[in-house]
């Protein structure tokens, strides 16, 4: 949950050693699309920049210690010591305007759970997997926002209503999908098109 924000979903790649969280439904500071955090993941060494930043933080060398529970914590987490690694925060005023990195923190909680903090504002997310049905809520409520502002400005073509159209079809076609059964593998996130019968289907 981003704070006043809410609950937002991102997207998590790899790049080398590098691990990317890029927002998927944003808000009015990070926009979707954006990066949001990045970590190294480097087990021995870490580097001293992250890659693909301007003017990043000072990013220190060396491996951060493990955070080491209580045995009632360690019983909840099913963990006794939680990892931690070094990474860079996004940060901005609404807009995106003034983006800048802070330092931050990734903490592995367990197999389903981490968190990231953006140590210089003590401001600390947690992160979870989301199922296919949340997932597809959450997607659907941030198109919603997205599309009543394009049909609310003047300035668009005249086939707002259009796109609007084909993207409210892929949702009603994904969430029939679920209901029946027919998507066995919720791993990709591509737009697939049907050729029976012509729908289009997030997958």
């Amino acid at each position: 949950k981003y704070g006043d924000h809410g609950f937002e979903m991102i997207n998590v790649t790899y790049v080398g050693d590098t691990l990317i969280a890029r927002k998927v439904t944003g808000d009015k500071n990070v926009p979707a699309g954006e990066i949001t955090f990045q970590v190294d993941l480097s087990p021995t060494k870490h580097s001293t920049a992250i890659s693909g930043i301007k003017d990043p933080p000072p990013h220190p060398n060396e491996v951060l210690s493990n955070i080491v529970l209580s045995e009632e914590a360690a019983k909840r987490w099913e963990n006794k010591e939680l990892q931690r690694f070094h990474g860079v925060g996004h940060v901005a005023e609404e807009g995106f305007q003034n983006s800048q990195w802070f330092e931050g923190q990734m903490v592995l909680i367990n197999k389903e759970y981490f968190s990231f903090a953006w140590l210089p504002i003590s401001h600390q997310i947690f992160f979870g997997r989301p199922s296919p049905e949340l997932s597809l809520t959450m997607m659907q409520e941030s198109m919603n926002k997205k599309t009543s502002f394009l049909e609310h400005d003047n300035n668009n073509d005249n086939n707002v209503n259009d796109v609007v159209n084909h993207i409210t079809r892929c949702f009603e076609s994904t969430a029939h999908a679920l209901e029946d059964g027919s998507l066995e593998d919720y791993s990709d996130s591509c737009i697939i098109i049907d050729d029976d019968d012509n729908l289009l289907c997030f997958e």
